[in-house]
């Protein structure tokens, strides 16, 4: 399904929305939605949920869901069952032969046996059994409807945990390569939102002072910018907006997803880069660096 969450990820960029905008509002995981975008079918969950998915995306972007949903089905399959065939149409008499007409006798019979009364101890006995039946078929039916909900109603809740992708060898982003010319004003500093990620992501919010620009950073680029940071171990980092002046300790367990936000740019230093995963801006750019080897990153 390339071409679907090609289309899907189009979209989502000309409205200036982000993976996290998107995965709050779809009630979904980030890693979800990245994947829906990849078109990773192993890392999604069975057709018929992927299909739900595909639809919501589609009216939450506003483009015309069954567009979406046509490219879906070409490229995955239908979900819907296949219709009812008919049953075949006898052939005629191709002798063309009248069946014998019955004698008057015994379509008087025949009339008298149709139309005999039932005897009332027989509907006596039919109908309970009937009634019992339908009841039964009934609650059948209640009690799967009930169950159903209950199972997608539970998956809305707590999305299915996509499996991490498989490693491929990702050289480490430069500081340079996430960095632009530009700045902004460090006076945004103070309307950054904090940090966005699961409830158990540790954020101890231990500021390490500083006075001037620590050494190995690149300038920041002073931009809006989104980092998605993925814990492959249990690991400590260090974050601060703007001015690099303020480092804030930040622990992470793994399998842990924390994101930072920040309006005027990102500085990023930890001891160990190759503890965690990075997407900056929604895109992937894999490990942040070397097992056990310490790593600064500007964005």
């Amino acid at each position: 399904m390339k071409i679907t969450g090609e289309m899907l990820k189009s979209e989502r960029i000309n409205n200036k929305l982000s993976i996290q905008d998107v995965a709050l509002s779809l009630k979904l995981s980030s890693k979800i939605i990245l994947a829906i975008e990849a078109g990773s079918i192993d890392d999604l969950p069975s057709k018929t949920f992927v299909r739900g998915f595909v639809k919501s995306y589609a009216q939450l972007l506003k483009i015309d869901a069954d567009v979406v949903l046509r490219q879906f089905q070409e490229e995955m399959g239908s979900t819907n069952p296949l219709p009812k065939v008919p049953p075949p149409i006898p052939e005629p008499n191709k002798n063309n032969i009248k069946a014998p007409r019955p004698a008057l006798k015994q379509t008087a019979k025949n009339y008298s046996a149709k139309n005999a009364p039932i005897p009332a101890s027989s509907l006596n006995n039919e109908n309970p059994k009937k009634i019992v039946l339908m009841i039964s078929i009934a609650a059948l039916l209640i009690v799967f409807l009930v169950i159903s909900n209950k199972i997608i109603d539970g998956f809305r809740a707590n999305p299915v945990a996509v499996d991490a992708p498989i490693e491929t060898t990702a050289t480490t982003p430069s500081s340079t390569a996430l960095t632009e010319s530009s700045t902004q004003n460090n006076t945004d500093h103070n309307t950054d939102k904090s940090p966005v990620g699961l409830p158990n992501a540790v954020d101890s919010r231990a500021v390490v002072p500083a006075t001037s620009m620590e050494e190995g950073f690149e300038k920041s680029a002073g931009k809006p910018v989104e980092v998605l940071l993925e814990a492959k171990k249990d690991t400590e980092l260090f974050y601060a907006k703007g001015d690099a002046k303020q480092f804030v300790s930040l622990k992470l367990s793994i399998s842990q997803i924390q994101i930072l936000r920040s309006k005027v740019g990102l500085y990023l230093k930890a001891a160990d880069g190759g503890a965690f995963k990075i997407s900056v801006n929604g895109i992937e750019m894999g490990f942040a660096g070397g097992n056990n080897k310490a790593i600064k990153l500007s964005f």
